[in-house]
């Protein structure tokens, strides 16, 4: 319903299909309240909180078959805070990450779908910030030492077999001084 020319009330939108869109709650023209969220083919999307237009506190998302894709937090101004799971359709964590006000900040961690570890690393204020870690098939590949989003420091990198390959020093994501390699 409209109270003064405003959107007020429970608000559905449909899909072309003439399936359910969406549920939200209305109050002087700004979603205020619950919300969900359908695919076209009429499976919950998503569902949370709205307050004055912004997603606020928990919101999850899902796949088609019910599965919780990703749980995703948000302060009262609308920006990811804390921390966001995401997750395989077979239920496991694919991804740990968190935001400070939006930005990315903390530890995140990257897995595959048998709970192996793809990276691991902070970032501070969105960018990559101390020691990185990069696996393939559950094996080190490289370490990599970030100070503000560049490569800076002794970075590491492996053979597909674990083993040590090269140690090289960066300044500013350039290579500075020598490399030095090991065989596998």
């Amino acid at each position: 319903s409209y109270d003064s020319d405003k959107q007020t009330g429970i608000w559905s939108n449909f899909f072309e299909n003439e399936k359910l869109q969406g549920v939200s709650i209305y109050k002087d023209d700004k979603k205020n309240g619950n919300a969900v969220f359908y695919y076209d083919s009429g499976e919950k999307d998503s569902e949370g909180l709205f307050q004055d237009d912004s997603q606020v506190n928990e919101w999850k998302s899902y796949y088609k078959s019910g599965k919780v894709k990703k749980i995703e937090n948000y302060n009262l101004t609308g920006s990811l805070n804390g921390l966001t799971k995401e997750f395989f359709e077979s239920d496991k964590v694919s991804l740990n990450s968190v935001y400070n006000n939006g930005k990315k900040s903390g530890l995140w961690t990257k897995y595959n779908e048998n709970g192996g570890i793809i990276y691991n690393g902070k970032y501070e204020e969105n960018v990559k910030d101390g020691e990185w870690i990069f696996n393939e098939n559950n094996i080190i590949q490289e370490k990599l030492i970030f100070n503000k989003g560049k490569t800076n420091g002794l970075c590491m990198f492996y053979h597909d077999n674990g083993k040590l390959k090269s140690k090289k020093f960066f300044n500013d994501n350039l290579q500075n001084g020598e490399e030095l390699n090991s065989s596998p």
